[in-house]
């Protein structure tokens, strides 16, 4: 029942592993569309109103997925508990046989009793394909495939604000068998980038994924495609790859059944009274144990252990995140032609820190602020490095990149809501239309607004006030000298 305990601890991580897979799926997909653009593709993002559109329905796909896998992981928790009930009650029922027949010793006789669960598992999960399976490989699976779903949907959500809706499953040397007939073939995504036949001489992404292509576990994925920047998909595979691909699955096949006995005879192994069975089903698990590790090609569908998927994957995927979001952020930092923007909530001079007097926001309302922020795609972190020594020359408490805000330790409530508000904007692609230096005037002198609009809502204290007067009054005094010198586009 220990697996049983740890998929129920899980349910309450699905939600954040979905999203945080959806968001450097996202992520990612930006960083390879910019460094397209900067090759020579052409390529702008869709209207604020289009952009919005598209997000609202992104978010309700993801809100879709994140709510099935969790009600299937409910439904397999109900039938592990009911069919645990069941082979308990018969293997208290089997000892007791197997000990008043005289069957050999009280150790001898529950391992006998035990044997049948302990080789199979406490399999309550039945596939369509009649397939049953445990519930500790149910969750590896549901796992697995909800968090590619969600990433692919973050990389097509992102391909549609650009309006790019070409891509290409990626050839490799050992994909999938119900894969291969799509391997180096280029299509149109009408399933995650919104896209239709009129894109293109090209198949459409889903009669593909109603052929096989994307099946649970599945080890292939696709890239955006850029005509004439990408490279001409290669034909279809030669005689030999389809030998190497032939020889690696029957060898992976083998190395699969091997890892499977290994883990039966490690269960009974670990889980035997007898001295004797002990030993006996030790030796067959390390037999078979190395057999399949020499069979391991490295592409084995076998990802690791039921531990290892709780206790590495959100961690693995959050570590990820944070290195795509650092990526983004450099890019365009150096880049602006997505028409995202850096906005700095700049500090006075003489600003008090939170030694001082500050008053840092508290957890409450820093919740009701960036909650709805980080459900939409903000990524918020504490400044550091790079990034708060940019801060510091810049003389700001926070700034915002896209969708990624940083703080500093000694956040106050102001710089909190402007930042957000900041993300807000920039989702929207507000005043994008007018140069990076406009569209910073612009949108800074609406921040501004909105926070002197809010101070008794979020009881802003009035020193953050005064501050927010001061910088809103030298952004418009910015916007008079540049509508003075002819720069400013009405």
């Amino acid at each position: 029942m220990h697996h049983f305990w740890r998929v129920v601890q899980l349910n309450s991580q699905i939600d954040k592993l979905i999203r945080t897979a959806n968001k450097t799926g996202s992520m990612e997909q930006e960083i390879e569309i910019l460094e397209a653009i900067k090759q020579g593709f052409s390529a702008t993002k869709v209207s604020s109103g289009l952009s919005a559109k598209f997000f609202s329905l992104n978010e309700r796909k993801l809100e879709a997925l994140i709510n099935a896998t969790v009600s299937d992981m409910e439904k397999a928790e109900y039938a592990i508990l009911r069919k645990a009930e069941d082979v308990y009650r018969k293997v208290i029922y089997n000892a007791q046989v197997y000990a008043n027949t005289g069957a050999g010793t009280y150790e001898k006789a529950v391992d006998m009793a035990t044997k049948d669960m302990l080789s199979a598992g406490l399999t309550c999960v039945q596939y369509k394909n009649g397939a049953v399976h445990t519930l500790a490989d149910y969750a590896d699976m549901a796992i697995r495939t909800a968090s590619k779903r969600a990433y692919l949907q973050g990389e097509g959500a992102m391909r549609q604000e650009w309006g790019i809706h070409t891509v290409i499953v990626n050839k490799r040397i050992n994909p999938c068998p119900h894969c291969l007939p799509f391997c180096g073939k280029v299509f149109i995504d009408d399933v995650w980038s919104g896209g239709t036949k009129k894109d293109g001489d090209y198949p459409l992404l889903s009669t593909a994924i109603a052929a096989g292509l994307y099946h649970p576990r599945c080890k292939d994925s696709h890239t955006t495609y850029f005509p004439g920047i990408s490279s001409e998909p290669e034909k279809t595979y030669s005689k030999k790859e389809l030998k190497t691909i032939e020889k690696n699955e029957a060898r992976e096949t083998r190395q699969q059944y091997a890892q499977r006995q290994a883990d039966k005879y490690g269960r009974l192994s670990k889980h035997s009274l007898d001295e004797d069975n002990q030993e006996k089903y030790a030796a067959a698990s390390e037999r078979y144990g190395e057999a399949a590790s020499s069979l391991d090609t490295g592409t084995s569908t076998t990802q690791g252990t039921l531990e290892e998927l709780f206790d590495g994957s959100l961690e693995t995927m959050e570590r990820q995140l944070e290195e795509v979001s650092e990526e983004l952020e450099n890019v365009l930092e150096n880049n602006s032609i997505d028409g995202t923007i850096a906005l700095y909530r700049k500090g006075d001079t003489f600003r008090k820190t939170s030694n001082s007097g500050s008053k840092i926001i508290d957890k409450a309302t820093y919740s009701k602020i960036t909650k709805p922020a980080i459900k939409s795609g903000a990524v918020i972190r504490i400044a550091d490095g790079e990034i708060k020594a940019r801060l510091i020359s810049e003389n700001a408490t926070a700034v915002t990149y896209g969708d990624v805000i940083y703080f500093t330790e000694e956040a106050t409530v102001s710089d909190v809501l402007e930042e957000v508000y900041h993300f807000w904007q920039n989702k929207r692609g507000l005043n994008s239309k007018y140069s990076v230096r406009q569209r910073t005037i612009l949108n800074e002198i609406d921040a501004k607004e909105y926070l002197l609009s809010v101070e008794d809502k979020y009881h802003i204290p009035q020193e953050e006030t005064l501050l927010t007067e001061k910088q809103l009054a030298s952004y418009k005094a910015e916007m008079e000298e540049m509508k003075e010198r002819g720069e400013w586009i009405d």
